[in-house]
């Protein structure tokens, strides 16, 4: 899609994603993203802030404000306030933010009444619509009575795989024409081959790693399947005397406390190490410390851990749920999605054949590098550049 040079866009972009403390895919997507747009000249981009305790903005806000952006908060309120208000009343958002924009971008699937501009959402998937039980009753409420009327209210979807655009077609029964795939990427600055053994070391100490180990990183929720990696896990322990050991990574999510029953009931609290959240500044030495990757999720829209591990050199091990073997091509393993002793199989066959570890290290690092998060700015780009063009032609 060929981009417009000669005109400066007018981008406001909703900025309470950038909020989070603990990010997750979505958050981490959107940071990577905003802050491509941000490096992108043929933007003029305004961040819109709904906040009552405004010193949680301050460091963002002289961040982006340095990089030229336009910052607009509204402060005498809450967001979760914000939030109930608004759409109960129906109080539009350009109310708070103004409608000089040419359009607006929302990262966590709301949209607000009355944006005043073109809008542009993101939504990653629809696991709700096909794991139902895999979502907390109360999400799953809300994203069943509120997602397609926010994406009644976009000019624009955006997704993060092939995959998702046809689930998002087939279950909410938008038109493919209005939705655009954006795939998400790996920043390989960060995550990379490069990273120091006492980095690793430093890592491995903190997080309580006294040997070598397997690795999951990613929330702790009933998608993710890793209820099936212990259980794989517990058959190995059955095979193996020198197993390493299993090393779970990530924010506790909705019912994680079955897993710490698991493997309490399979007695393997001295084999498995749960760490709770990863700093961000710890993650790429953690994976590049692994033996093996393994994600054995029931459902993505991407999948981005696997592909940070693949930068950092690690083999990898996914289900072959469609998103993710998207997201890795031919860089990685893949086991049947829901089969522990398949998985258990995939598992052992890496760890007894290092020449094949090596050979997906080397791959894996070659994948990573053609799926930076600077590609999918590029991409971000052109699909908001191309999709409101018509209109911005019109306006001036």
């Amino acid at each position: 899609m060929e981009v417009d040079r000669t005109r400066r866009y007018r981008l406001a972009i909703d900025g309470h994603v950038l909020l989070q403390s603990e990010k997750t895919g979505v958050g981490q997507t959107a940071q990577y993203l905003i802050d491509e747009l941000v490096k992108n000249r043929n933007f003029d981009i305004q961040i819109n802030f709904v906040d009552f305790l405004m010193y949680r903005c301050w460091k963002i806000i002289k961040r982006y404000k340095k990089q030229g952006c336009r910052i607009k908060i509204c402060w005498w309120m809450t967001y979760s306030l914000y939030a109930k208000l608004f759409e109960r009343f129906k109080i539009p958002y350009f109310f708070l933010f103004g409608r000089r924009n040419d359009a607006t971008l929302f990262f966590e699937y709301q949209v607000p009444f009355g944006v005043g501009t073109k809008v542009a959402d993101y939504v990653y998937d629809v696991n709700y619509k096909v794991f139902p039980e895999t979502v907390d009753e109360l999400a799953l409420k809300w994203l069943d009575e509120k997602l397609p009327l926010y994406c009644e209210r976009s000019d624009v979807i955006i997704t993060i795989s092939e995959f998702s655009k046809k689930e998002i077609e087939k279950y909410l029964g938008i038109d493919s024409n209005k939705i655009h795939v954006v795939p998400c990427g790996v920043d390989c600055k960060k995550y990379n081959g490069r990273i120091r053994a006492e980095q690793i070391d430093a890592v491995r100490r903190k997080y309580g790693i006294e040997s070598d180990y397997i690795l999951y990183m990613g929330t702790l929720e009933p998608r993710k399947n890793i209820a099936l990696l212990i259980e794989a896990y517990h058959f190995l322990t059955e095979q193996k005397d020198d197993l390493p050991t299993l090393v779970i990574a990530g924010k506790r999510g909705w019912m994680y406390e079955q897993l710490f029953q698991m493997v309490s009931d399979f007695g393997l609290k001295d084999q498995i190490v749960f760490t709770g959240y990863i700093e961000d500044a710890d993650s790429a030495a953690l994976m590049s410390g692994a033996v093996l990757f393994v994600f054995p999720s029931l459902y993505e829209g991407f999948g981005i851990p696997p592909l940070e591990a693949m930068a950092c050199g690690t083999p990898v091990i996914v289900s072959d749920a469609e998103a993710l073997l998207e997201t890795v091509g031919e860089a990685a393993r893949s086991f049947r999605c829901g089969d522990s002793v398949d998985l258990s199989s995939r598992i052992s066959q890496l760890l007894e054949d290092k020449e094949e570890r090596r050979r997906l290290s080397s791959f894996g690092q070659e994948w990573a590098e053609k799926h930076t998060w600077e590609k999918a700015g590029e991409k971000l780009e052109a699909v908001l550049v191309g999709s409101f063009k018509e209109m911005v032609g019109n306006e001036e």
